[in-house]
């Protein structure tokens, strides 16, 4: 079967979800969005080496799916198609459709596929890039799209833009870089020079960025393919690895030229990825057989290979569904299944951890030790939480947050810009965080912490650092008071409540007392009886979910 100039594979007309969740459990999602059935095809891309499917599906914040597809009039008309995106739930309910706009065609009447970039910040939404032909005019287009609490999206106005290029030239490259602050770089070979060669006849292949995992900034590594230098008409390969800043400074690059040989793999198709814990990846998949048989090479960050493991190849599936997580562990895509089709598996791959003396459990090798420690027991006489970096660090924007996990409430939430509540040790390298004394008070309870990206900085770079991700940095409560010292401000209420106590046994009594502000005694000032009276019960309400304390044992008084 051909679409237009594309090799096509077909298949069922079924889409299923399969979500992964952190306990190891699978959660199910079957659904009939009623796609038009070239949704369910496979392209080879006009190389054939590139294969493009048309469904494509992204986790936006913990709630919801973004499933990226196409609409048509006609499928065998590329200048019908339409790019759409469709919301979902975990529990597959549709929450809102969005037409992005028409898909892209080439000069040469090629479908082209937009593509899609989450920020590391799921909260922020995404970038979408897309191409624009007009008639000799060319240009990439991007946009910034977020998703509210009802699961629709929506386009940011001053999040968009458009970058001009030229269609002659075959070696323009335009990649986008997520960057550590949650935002995004257009990597973009017009605007400015980070590796310069002087060759002639050289052209630039493919790019890849990421997040440096070992010291600051980011990685690109772009593959360089140039004539040789004792027989013009033979080609060599080469990939240049460029460590640079936010700011564009480069702070070293290196090449790397000890390439895998392999049949049915080109020495310019290579991806590269780099590994959590140090070292980088350079994966492909081989079409040489009727069989999809996908490679993976581990490096060193000096780029010798890593002599470990089998390099036999995995026979994946038409879509070499992957991805590689935060422990280091790649998954593939099996093509087996079971005899009716509605079972499937992956490949669990474990990629040898290059710094496996930084992993402390912390999701984060630039973290040295946290006090208290994982799964450690805190209650209310836990004051203070130390973070110890590799590294000299400075307080930066982002914000450290305490979670209760049985209903993954905010128990204190801390801004690196609160003074009083986070300083730098003389040492340079560790951060100490103030608790409050109501954090932890809750007795049998479960607790989990969190540090977003751009909590603090490098201090000799001024470069922004890596997250600590939820459900790591775990902790148990073993509070055995009723009632201890805390200072408790709710900004949602205006209402200020301070309330000081000594430490009392459990058999003994605590009598303490809250006011209002000046502010908000002129507010419910205003209020009618009844509303005054719906006011305070529902803040009496929530001074008792988040202290916690019994609700019979508050009560209102008036000044006389």
């Amino acid at each position: 079967m051909s679409q237009g100039s594309l090799k096509v594979i077909c298949f069922e007309q079924i889409l299923r979800i399969r979500v992964i969740q952190l306990n190891g459990t699978v959660k199910k999602i079957n659904l009939d969005l009623k796609l038009d059935p070239v949704n369910y095809c496979l392209f080879d891309d006009v190389s054939g080496v590139k294969r493009l499917y048309l469904i494509k599906i992204y986790p936006l914040q913990k709630l919801f799916i973004l499933i990226n597809y196409i609409r048509t009039t006609n499928s065998s008309n590329l200048s019908t198609y339409k790019d759409w995106g469709d919301v979902i739930d975990l529990n597959g309910n549709n929450l809102s459709s969005t037409l992005f706009g028409p898909s892209y065609i080439d000069p040469t009447g090629h479908w082209v596929q937009s593509s899609i970039f989450q920020s590391i910040n799921k909260k922020l939404g995404f970038l979408r890039l897309d191409a624009v032909n007009q008639g000799n005019l060319q240009w990439t287009r991007w946009q910034q799209y977020l998703v509210n609490d009802f699961g629709k999206l929506s386009p940011l106005n001053m999040t968009s833009g458009n970058i001009q290029t030229n269609r002659n030239e075959t070696s323009s490259i335009i990649k986008v870089l997520l960057t550590v602050d949650s935002g995004y770089a257009l990597v973009h070979d017009r605007l400015f020079t980070l590796y310069e060669l002087n060759s002639q006849n050289t052209s630039f292949g493919s790019l890849y960025c990421d997040v440096a995992s070992v010291g600051v900034g980011h990685i690109c590594t772009i593959s360089v393919r140039y004539p040789n230098t004792t027989n013009n008409t033979v080609f060599d390969t080469e990939y240049v690895k460029i460590n640079f800043l936010s700011s564009g400074a480069v702070l070293s690059s290196s090449i790397l030229s000890d390439l895998p040989k392999l049949t049915g793999v080109s020495d310019y198709g290579w991806r590269v990825k780099t590994m959590p814990f140090g070292g980088y990846i350079l994966d492909s998949i081989s079409l040489a057989s009727q069989q999809i048989a996908y490679y993976t090479y581990a490096y060193y960050e000096n780029n010798t290979q890593v002599i470990s493991g089998p390099h036999d190849p995995f026979i994946t599936n038409g879509f070499v569904a992957k991805a590689l997580l935060h422990d280091n562990t790649f998954l593939l895509a099996s093509p087996y299944t079971n005899d009716m089709n509605t079972s499937w598996s992956l490949f669990t791959i474990p990629l040898i951890k290059i710094l496996a003396d930084r992993d402390h459990g912390y999701g984060n090798i630039l973290i040295d030790q946290i006090i208290p420690y994982i799964n450690a027991n805190v209650d209310s006489y836990t004051t203070v939480l130390n973070i110890t970096f590799y590294d000299p660090v400075v307080l930066s924007i982002g914000s450290l947050s305490i979670y209760k996990a049985s209903d993954n409430s905010i128990r204190q939430k801390v801004s690196a810009t609160m003074d009083e509540f986070c300083k730098v040790d003389p040492d340079g390298k560790t951060i100490s965080i103030i608790v409050i004394g109501s954090t932890f008070n809750e007795f049998g309870e479960s607790y989990y912490v969190t540090m977003d990206n751009n909590f603090v900085k490098s201090k000799d770079y001024n470069e922004p650092l890596e997250e600590i991700v939820e459900e790591v940095l775990k902790y148990n409560s073993s509070n055995n008071l009723a009632l201890s010292d805390f200072y408790f401000i709710d900004i949602l209420t205006e209402v200020l409540y301070y309330l000081v106590t000594k430490a009392l046994p459990l058999e003994e009594n605590a009598i303490c007392s809250a006011r209002l502000t000046t502010e908000a005694t002129k507010n419910v000032s205003t209020l009618s009886k009844n509303d005054q009276k719906i006011y305070f019960n529902s803040l009496l309400n929530e001074i008792s979910s988040k202290l916690p304390v019994r609700r019979e044992r508050l009560k209102i008084f008036r000044d006389p």
